[in-house]
């Protein structure tokens, strides 16, 4: 995948904005590169998620992103809706498989919410 403004900017974006989704993505590249559509930012995402740049999970109906990290799991805190990213437990990729992505949610009330 060649490297575009549009690609340089959106990875910009997802790594200071992490758990973005694709229209927060597209609404901050915008006012740096107007020329910009909808379309391509989620081509461009689409791509990242591909070549493994970019990871992302479901979350209420929403596509989430983020940079590629080692694995961990989120914690949504169901009263404020922050997420919290928190060490995953081990988990053998299965054999027969390939693996692209693992995606555990955890529910429940951060500390500043309890």
């Amino acid at each position: 995948m060649g490297i575009t403004s549009h690609l340089v900017e959106i990875e910009k974006f997802i790594s200071k904005h992490k758990h973005s989704d694709a229209n927060a993505v597209f609404n901050a590249v915008k006012k740096k590169l107007p020329s910009i559509t909808k379309a391509t930012v989620y081509r461009n995402l689409e791509k990242m998620v591909k070549t493994e740049r970019l990871t992302s999970f479901e979350l209420n109906g929403r596509s989430l992103f983020e940079i590629k990290k080692p694995s961990h799991c989120h914690f949504v805190c169901m009263k404020c809706g922050k997420i919290f990213e928190i060490n995953a437990p081990l988990i053998n990729e299965p054999k027969d498989f390939k693996v692209q992505n693992i995606s555990i949610i955890i529910r429940g009330a951060c500390k500043e919410c309890t």
